[in-house]
C-alpha cells in the first residue's frame, strides 16, 4: 500500500492525475489482488477487492496529510492526488527528501549523492535537532575500523569506550549499528545515561524485523562501559503502514522511526538531499 501511495505522489509531481478508478484498473491489470505479495492479511472485505485496495491507498495518503499538515505537499482533489501548490519549492521540501530517498533507492535511479549515507545523516541530524547528542558512527566507521569508530562515537557523547572491546565485528555496521545517540550527564560516574542505538536502512520491508534485531544492547553496554542497556531503534525512509508497524512492535524490541516521524522533526534539507530530490524529479514517470 505504501509503495502505491508513493507512486501516486511521484505521478502528481509530474502532473499525472491518477484517480481512484485508474488506480483500481492498475491493481487489476497487474493482478495484485491475486498475488501473494503481502506479508500480512488485509481485512476480508479488502483482500480481493480492487476498489477497497484503492480506498486503502488513499486512506494512507490522508494519514500522511493528517500527520504532517503543511509539511505534506499533496492533496486529494477531484478523486485524484495533486500538488497543493504547483509552484512550491521542491528541492527544500522535507517530505520530498524522504520520498526521493525511498524512490531513488528502490528504482535504482541515477544520482550523484549517496542515498544510504545521506539517510544516516538525515536521521542523525533529526535526533540532534530534538536535543540528543549524536554520533553517526556508520559514517565515521567507513575505513577506520570498529575500535576507532567506537572510541570516536563514545567520545562525541562524552563516554569512555572500552579500549579493547571483545567480541567485536570488523565494523560498526557489521555490528548492526549506524547511529549512537543519547542524553549523557558527562560526569563519568556509573550512574547511568539515556542511550540509544540505531539501525538506519533503505532496505525493503521484509528486512526490517531482522534489521531491528541486529543491535545487541547488552554487548554495546559493555563496549561503552555502561551499566544500563541502550534502547534500540530502526529508522527507515518509508511510511510504515499500521499492520506492519503492529507486527514489528509486537516483540517490544525497539522503536520505529519512519518517514512521518522524520519529516515532522528533521532539519533543513542538505545539499545531498537536494541532489537526491533532483534525481527523482528528473526521472520519467509513466501514466497507468
Amino acid at each position: 500500500m505504501s509503495a502505491l501511495a508513493d507512486y501516486l505522489e511521484i505521478a502528481a509531481l509530474s502532473g499525472i492525475k491518477i484517480t481512484r478508478a485508474a488506480l483500481q484498473d492498475l491493481i487489476v491489470d497487474n493482478e495484485w489482488v491475486r498475488r501473494p505479495l503481502r506479508r500480512y492479511h488485509l481485512p476480508e472485505e479488502v483482500e480481493n477487492d480492487p476498489e477497497s485496495w484503492a480506498d486503502s491507498v488513499f486512506s494512507m495518503i490522508a494519514d500522511r496529510e493528517g500527520q504532517l499538515g503543511d509539511l505534506y505537499p499533496f492533496k486529494e482533489q477531484g478523486r485524484s492526488l495533486q500538488l497543493k501548490d504547483p509552484a512550491f519549492e521542491r528541492l527544500s521540501s522535507p517530505y520530498l527528501s524522504l520520498l526521493a530517498i525511498t524512490a531513488v533507492h528502490a528504482w535504482d535511479l541515477p544520482c550523484d549523492a549517496p542515498v544510504e549515507s545521506t539517510l544516516e545523516e538525515v536521521v542523525a541530524g533529526t535526533l540532534a535537532l530534538m536535543g540528543l547528542t549524536v554520533a553517526n558512527i556508520g559514517a565515521t566507521d567507513r575505513g577506520s575500523g570498529f575500535v576507532d569508530a567506537l572510541a570516536d562515537g563514545a567520545a562525541a557523547l562524552g563516554l569512555r569506550a572500552h579500549s579493547n572491546p571483545t567480541p567485536r565485528s570488523v565494523s560498526a555496521k557489521d555490528a548492526g549499528v549506524d547511529t549512537l545517540a543519547g542524553v549523557v550527564w558527562r560526569d563519568y560516574r556509573q550512574a547511568g545515561h539515556w542511550l540509544t542505538l540505531g539501525q538506519v536502512t533503505v532496505a525493503q520491508s521484509q528486512h526490517w524485523v531482522s534489521k531491528l534485531n541486529q543491535p545487541e544492547p547488552a554487548r554495546w553496554a559493555d563496549y561503552l562501559q555502561e551499566l544500563l542497556h541502550p534502547q534500540v531503534f530502526l529508522a527507515v525512509p518509508h511510511h510504515v503502514q499500521d499492520d506492519h508497524l503492529r507486527n514489528i512492535m509486537a516483540s517490544r524490541r525497539g522503536l520505529i522511526i519512519d518517514r512521518l516521524r522524520i519529516v515532522a522533526r528533521k532539519p533543513a534539507n542538505t545539499e545531498n538531499e537536494e541532489t537526491i530530490v533532483g534525481a527523482l524529479l528528473a526521472a520519467s514517470v509513466d501514466a497507468p
